[in-house]
């Protein structure tokens, strides 16, 4: 080769190893930043129902944790016995689901997303509190006297938050929990299903017998329910009539 040729050839080469240099190779991805931590995945069932009882304890923690700030004192909430309240695992659960299964081009859009798991979180709770009462004949919460609450069983206030810890849930705690359950081997996990099912079973089973009750849980419209806006017109006509003498 003359060194005509090889100035020919170094001209024609060259700008495909500077692109080679430059851009990276087809196979790699390029991370676009977004919110979240890689929301846009599939749960499998494993991961499904272990974050079924991460949620459920997490607000059972929550509630818990209320009632020690505000009156000083342990309260166990829920129907059941055991550290966890299935309304907040089925809620939880059931928002990452149906967000990233049926609606995954809405999680580009918080705000819709937001809305979404509002509403959904909203219509489990008042169903939940519809059906215990039915079963039970009781309230385990009560919104009456609380801002645009209806029936006394969703708020305003109560969806809000539901509607933030969805998104927390579905952008961030789902994810990282995935990614931690990641590095725990199958065995693993289905050891831990194998202890925690049976116990929340049994529990379960016991709980419909004997629900859980009494102060702080059902007693609520005595000393834990935000006051009525007309409990102390009533406390001032509630009169002792048992010693009064009527006469013809």
């Amino acid at each position: 080769m003359n060194h005509n040729d090889l100035s020919q050839h170094t001209i024609t080469k060259y700008p495909d190893a500077l692109r080679r240099k430059i851009l990276p190779p087809k196979n790699i991805r390029l991370k676009i930043p977004s919110i979240g931590l890689g929301y846009y995945r599939k749960y499998s069932l494993i991961t499904y129902l272990l974050m079924f009882f991460a949620f459920a304890f997490i607000g059972w923690c929550w509630e818990v944790l209320i009632h020690l700030v505000e009156d000083h004192v342990f309260v166990n909430r829920g129907t059941m016995m055991g550290p966890w309240l299935p309304i907040y695992g089925v809620g939880g659960t059931f928002g990452v689901f149906v967000m990233t299964v049926f609606g995954k081009r809405l999680l580009k859009y918080p705000i819709i997303t937001f809305l979404a798991v509002m509403t959904l979180c909203g219509t489990i709770e008042y169903f939940s509190s519809f059906v215990l009462e039915e079963i039970y004949g009781i309230r385990w919460w009560d919104y009456t006297g609380y801002f645009l609450n209806i029936n006394g069983r969703i708020c305003l206030e109560g969806v809000l938050i539901f509607g933030c810890a969805g998104c927390a849930a579905i952008y961030f705690i789902a994810p990282m929990f995935d990614d931690m359950l990641a590095k725990i081997s199958l065995k693993r996990k289905l050891i831990i299903l194998c202890l925690i099912c049976p116990l929340f079973i049994a529990d379960l089973l016991y709980s419909k017998m004997n629900p859980n009750i009494g102060k702080g849980i059902t007693d609520y419209k005595s000393d834990y329910m935000k006051p009525h806006p007309t409990n102390a017109a009533v406390r001032e006509i509630d009169i002792d009539t048992s010693d009064m003498i009527f006469k013809d």
